[in-house]
């Protein structure tokens, strides 16, 4: 409870994401970083208030994760509120150290297993601009030359890196 608010950081956009048959409550900042709220994360993979409350005192306690770790204040269905968040990019770090061997209840540990391979992605792709679908024949081919243009340079960018790297090692 000692960590502050973060008044740095305004609140630019909140969701609710879907995901594993649960709402998870997600937010973008104004230093353009994305946060979800642990405690959905813990109901959503179906852990007790015990092991949340071991979890969050756990990532405080943990030198890495607690640099990701921020109190926002968010609309929640009871109104605005500080949430305990933590950054997306420490998600799958935190999840990693939740031992999936110690859980008895066979559903929570295989929600628990999915959450740590797919959570992150599920929720930063919540954020991602959609990629538009061509409407037109003319649209599709453009988009399409578009991807054979950024292919060709990248290709050329290769071979300019391998010709370089062949001057080092050839003697």
């Amino acid at each position: 409870d000692a960590l502050p608010i973060c008044d740095l950081m305004q609140l630019v956009e909140q969701k609710s994401v879907q995901f594993e048959g649960s709402e998870l409550l997600v937010a973008r900042t104004s230093n353009d970083k994305i946060y979800v709220a642990i405690k959905w994360v813990c109901l959503g993979i179906g852990l007790t208030d015990g092991q949340y409350q071991n979890q969050t005192r756990k990532i405080n306690d943990d030198v890495v994760l607690c640099k990701g770790v921020a109190k926002l204040q968010l609309p929640t269905p009871g109104g605005t509120q500080d949430v305990l968040c933590i950054e997306i990019d420490y998600l799958p770090l935190w999840l990693a150290k939740i031992n999936a061997n110690i859980i008895e209840n066979f559903i929570v540990k295989e929600k628990l297993v999915n959450y740590q391979l797919r959570a992150k992605d599920v929720l930063s792709n919540a954020f991602l601009p959609q990629a538009k679908t061509p409407q037109t024949e003319l649209e599709a081919l453009a988009a399409l030359g578009n991807a054979v243009s950024l292919m060709a340079n990248q290709m050329i960018q290769a071979q300019q890196k391998v010709e370089v790297l062949e001057t080092k090692v050839t003697p």
